[in-house]
């Protein structure tokens, strides 16, 4: 029995130690990095282009990924490019004013990229959604207290009223802006379905606005 214990704890030191050495390990790398984060801002103040690309080589994938989590189906790959390349610009524009909070890049990088991704997604909003041109067009009231506001809010309740596959067809077309090719292939569909599901679907809301009074029932 005893050396059944000590087998046990002697197994437990030996895993025990492996952790730690792996923690500290860990520990060195996340130093080093942080010490080649403080030298390459230092350089980058002093104007050393090399420095930004050294820093957009460790970061870039870092950034994109954050603008890709806050901006969802709403950006492209085109969008995600641009706004990581923006965050890279803007450090290099402000760098002779930075100063690194702490000793490391990511927490600033991190913060900048929400906040390009979350400015993107307003101007967004901002747009004219084609579905809410479309029934206007179409013949939606808007004389009186009924604003073109109200009527995009009026159109997503509406919208929520569909089934739930014509929902997600409809929240990424008109609120995430993608091409019926896009949206074929989030949702493993055919394209030509999508197409149709969209010509009902707007038939259908149609019907559910005429109901609620806000557009003529032709």
């Amino acid at each position: 029995m005893h050396k059944e214990q000590a087998a046990l704890y002697g197994e437990g030191f030996r895993l025990g130690g492996t952790k730690k050495t792996a923690d500290f390990a860990a520990d060195q790398k996340d130093r080093r990095e942080r010490m080649e984060d403080l030298k390459l801002v230092e350089k980058l103040k002093k104007g050393d282009t090399r420095a930004l690309d050294k820093l957009m080589g460790k970061y870039t994938a870092y950034a994109a990924a954050i603008i890709k989590l806050v901006g969802g189906f709403a950006f492209g790959k085109e969008d995600v490019e641009e706004l990581t390349a923006d965050c890279f610009i803007e450090l290099w524009k402000r760098s002779e004013e930075f100063e690194m909070q702490g000793d490391s890049l990511k927490p600033y990088l991190a913060a900048m990229a929400r906040n390009k991704a979350k400015n993107k997604l307003e101007s967004l909003k901002l747009a004219p959604i084609p579905l809410e041109e479309d029934f206007i067009a179409d013949g939606c009231d808007l004389s009186g207290e009924l604003e073109r506001e109200e009527l995009a809010e009026i159109i997503k309740e509406c919208i929520m009223e569909l089934d739930e596959t014509d929902r997600k067809i409809f929240d990424l077309r008109y609120f995430y802006l993608l091409k019926t090719r896009e949206i074929a292939e989030e949702l493993n569909m055919n394209q030509k379905t999508v197409e149709t599901r969209l010509m009902r679907g707007r038939d259908k809301l149609r019907v559910i606005m005429a109901w609620k009074g806000v557009m003529k029932d032709e």
